[in-house]
């Protein structure tokens, strides 16, 4: 089924639950940051391929007074459902701020709306383009968002539900796949199946395959997509042409090129002279290029992140066992809550320097050092040179490999 279709059946019933039951609860925080733009169709080896479409003709019809919700393009038509049936996110304040029920209830009534806008265009579509691939599964899921939106309280759509008559025996709950959707499952699997051999052999062969799609289908800008998927997670040597490449592309989606932007400001700094400079959590000074002749670990990380969290017990042993030789960590928290942070920190035994900002992910400093995955760990050699920045794999090892240098 569909992640972006079909959600609100299921995304709305577990993001609001009915006003006043004793189990309902503020979606948790997020372990990563999400940039403010609009969301864009993930793109990764374990997934299958992006929604991409062929072109289809409409049936001429009469359009009623008020006109056509939906271009006379099928395939454009099609975009406009797609995005019109997106389950819209709770305001970003919830995960701090519990809600009163009044904005619940408005919140709820706002969705319900989308959800009876969605559902008109998904019978619009299946009506006006019976021929599409896709036409069928329109159809399955104008009843569906019309129930959604029922539950969410819009009772003026019952009469439309029940005129829809018995439900069919095997709805379509699922969008066909298109050529190009069908080459990009191809490259996943073809991918996949060289993992015995490594993550390069992995990266190489997916590469290899997104540049031969990308060439048959230079207007999808969904390959851009899937390439930062190998930015993320391929060394900086493999990544800098790709994130050039993204930000070179005329038709890369806004959120891909804030991807590739940050990602180059990382990478940009790599293997030159690294410096950081505030004033810590309790007060000291700090300044990274003051550490020189010293091993220093940069630790980008959260309280709210469990990874960063799980990972601090092999921070605090390692930093106990290899400082006498000369390491150091300088932690960067993208926390909002500074007394939560004090008291973490206290209980953990991270007596290392700890930088604060309560705009937290959104702080100009993880801004600019381009930021977007907790945790995030870069290494400074004795020379103040910025060696790693991904430390973490393998990371008591890479100090001291560091600590060796001379």
């Amino acid at each position: 089924m569909s992640s972006k279709l079909l959600g609100p059946v299921a995304a709305l019933l577990i993001l609001l639950p009915s006003p006043g039951r004793a189990e309902d609860t503020i979606p948790p925080k997020p372990a990563a940051p999400a940039p403010a733009v609009p969301a864009v169709p993930a793109v990764s080896l374990a997934t299958s391929a992006p929604v991409a479409l062929v072109l289809t003709n409409a049936v001429a019809l009469v359009p009623p007074a008020g006109g056509w919700l939906l271009p006379d393009d099928a395939e454009k038509a099609y975009d406009e459902l797609d995005k019109a049936n997106r389950v819209p996110a709770a305001p970003a304040e919830w995960n701090t701020t519990p809600p009163t029920e009044e904005q619940r209830k408005e919140f709820r009534k706002s969705l319900s709306v989308a959800a009876g806008k969605a559902a008109d265009k998904a019978k619009e579509f299946a009506l006006r383009f019976p021929s599409h691939r896709n036409a069928k599964f329109a159809k399955s899921i104008h009843r569906e968002l019309l129930k959604a939106a029922i539950q969410l309280g819009a009772e003026d759509r019952v009469a439309e539900l029940e005129g829809l008559g018995p439900e069919e025996a095997n709805p379509v709950l699922a969008p066909e796949p298109s050529a190009f959707e069908l080459k990009m499952q191809a490259a996943v699997a073809k991918a996949q199946s060289m993992q015995s051999k490594g993550l390069d052999s992995v990266l190489d062969t997916f590469e290899a395959e997104l540049r031969l799609i990308r060439k048959e289908h230079p207007e999808e800008p969904s390959v851009l997509a899937a390439m930062m998927e190998i930015v993320r997670l391929g060394s900086p040597k493999r990544a800098r042409p790709l994130v050039e490449e993204v930000l070179r592309a005329t038709n890369a989606h806004p959120v891909l090129r804030l991807q590739a932007k940050m990602a180059k400001s990382r990478f940009d700094r790599l293997d030159k002279p690294f410096d950081l400079e505030f004033t810590a959590l309790d007060g000291r000074k700090v300044k990274v290029s003051d550490l020189r002749g010293k091993v220093v670990l940069v630790d980008f990380w959260a309280t709210w992140c469990p990874p960063c969290v799980a990972s601090v017990p092999e921070l605090v042993a390692l930093h106990r066992r290899l400082q006498p030789q000369g390491f150091e960590i300088v932690g960067i928290s993208a926390d909002e809550e500074q007394g939560e942070l004090k008291s973490f920190v206290k209980r953990a035994g991270m007596t290392w320097p700890q930088y604060f900002d309560p705009a937290g992910r959104e702080s100009r400093m993880l801004e600019e050092l381009g930021i977007v995955q907790y945790p995030t760990m870069w290494l400074v050699d004795r020379k103040g040179i910025l060696r790693d920045l991904d430390a973490h794999p393998g990371m008591a090892k890479k100090v001291e490999d560091l600590l060796a240098e001379k």
